[in-house]
């Protein structure tokens, strides 16, 4: 990924496009299509969590995006908007049974982004980090997805519970 450091800005914004497109031509093929109600939420609010703590990080200058994908908004949003949604809802939907194994997995997804920030810091000029290291995220990634496995909890957990609305017209 070397090469990626001495592209000019138009031909990277090629590779963010397809950081942004990528992972949801992955989620379409490996998703359970009886449970894409509940999994779009869980990513939607993973995005929207994502971007709030992006427009953060970058209004505090803790990182810059000397790139922009969009001119009037510096942030990343392949990351935000496809990267981070896409393994949360995978992560829900393939979530195992064993805590032991829950924790490891949420842990395993946190790593992975973690390094792929080392990568990205390291290896292109997408991103830098004046006053942020990317071993920093690992507890906000590992927040952002027992959050969205909670989430994601709460809301089957509340549709099993309602009541189907002929049972409750019938006067038995």
């Amino acid at each position: 990924m070397e090469f990626l450091r001495n592209i000019n800005p138009d031909e990277i914004q090629i590779v963010f496009w397809a950081v942004l497109i990528l992972p949801w031509v992955l989620f379409f093929s490996l998703v359970d299509w009886n449970k894409i109600k509940t999994l779009n939420s869980v990513g939607l609010l993973i995005g929207l969590l994502a971007m709030i703590g992006d427009t953060i990080g970058t209004s505090l200058k803790l990182w810059i995006y000397p790139v922009e994908l969009l001119p009037v908004f510096h942030n990343f949003f392949p990351i935000n908007l496809s990267l981070l949604p896409v393994e949360s809802m995978l992560t829900v939907q393939f979530m195992p049974k064993n805590p032991i194994k829950k924790i490891a997995l949420i842990l395993c997804v946190g790593l992975f982004n973690v390094i792929a920030e080392y990568l990205f810091e390291g290896n292109t000029s997408a991103v830098f980090y004046p006053y942020w290291k990317p071993i920093y995220s690992l507890p906000f990634y590992l927040a952002l997805f027992y959050f969205g496995y909670i989430y994601h909890n709460w809301i089957t957990r509340d549709k099993a519970n309602q009541p189907i609305a002929s049972d409750s017209q019938t006067g038995d």
